[in-house]
């Protein structure tokens, strides 16, 4: 769905163009907003929450252009309601999950074998409705440490209170996108060197022939875009 907003004066309109983004990528989007609709002539409304949030509001007849998330079930789901166009899927970046610790000791991380013993709480996103827990409770199921772990868990409703619940000291240790840990500058430990998270954007059927979504689109994987999302610590693909 693409909304028209007339200018004052009357002589020019800008498009609304609505975004349905994981809020993974708020900082990215907020502080880019500006530049976006300056180049492309738009007026961009953004729309930043947990990617289950924001299927469910499109089940629910929320309106929206493009979807941008880091969950392949979501857009396989959206996909199956015809409410995204399947031939505009494509993939913008990676992302991955790493270890932060309080203490900024390397010593102190999520040691699968040997968990430091000045660790009482570890952040995670809740697995139930965050992306980024989801992918942290497979994790940890498969070294066998979900029941072993679970009284020290502090679940949090999105991956960027993950990152504030460790780096203010309420947890002292926590699982987050390694984008958060690079853009911040924050010491990490990589868990898991083969889980590779892609985050795929789609354009609705309603908008799927509007040659300024399309153009919203391809921002993102344009030689500026690209370069914008490894300056906030995504993985692009070389």
């Amino acid at each position: 769905m693409v909304l028209f907003t007339a200018c004052s004066n009357g002589t020019s309109s800008k498009e609304d163009i609505k975004l349905y983004a994981s809020s993974s990528l708020t900082n990215l989007l907020t502080d880019m907003e500006k530049e976006i609709e300056k180049e492309l002539s738009i007026n961009l409304i953004l729309h930043l929450a947990p990617s289950s949030q924001l299927v469910s509001e499109i089940e629910d007849g929320g309106p929206f252009d493009l979807f941008l998330t880091p969950n392949k079930e979501h857009i396989e789901m959206l996909t199956e309601l015809n409410a995204i166009d399947q031939q505009t899927i494509a993939t913008i970046a990676m992302n991955d999950i790493v270890c932060i610790n309080y203490h900024n000791d390397l010593e102190v991380n999520c040691d699968f074998s040997n968990l430091d013993e000045r660790v009482q709480y570890i952040g995670i996103a809740d697995p139930d409705t965050v992306t980024l827990g989801q992918f942290t409770k497979e994790l940890l199921i498969s070294q066998g440490l979900w029941e072993e772990w679970n009284d020290r868990f502090m679940l949090e409703s999105s991956a960027s209170k993950v990152f504030d619940s460790t780096n203010s000291g309420a947890t002292e240790v926590g699982f987050v996108y390694g984008s958060d840990a690079r853009f911040y500058q924050y010491p990490y430990v990589g868990v898991d060197e083969q889980l590779q998270i892609p985050y795929t954007i789609a354009i609705s059927s309603e908008a799927s022939q509007s040659e300024i979504v399309q153009d919203l689109q391809n921002w993102f994987l344009s030689d500026r875009g690209q370069q914008v999302l490894k300056d906030y610590g995504f993985l692009i693909e070389q």
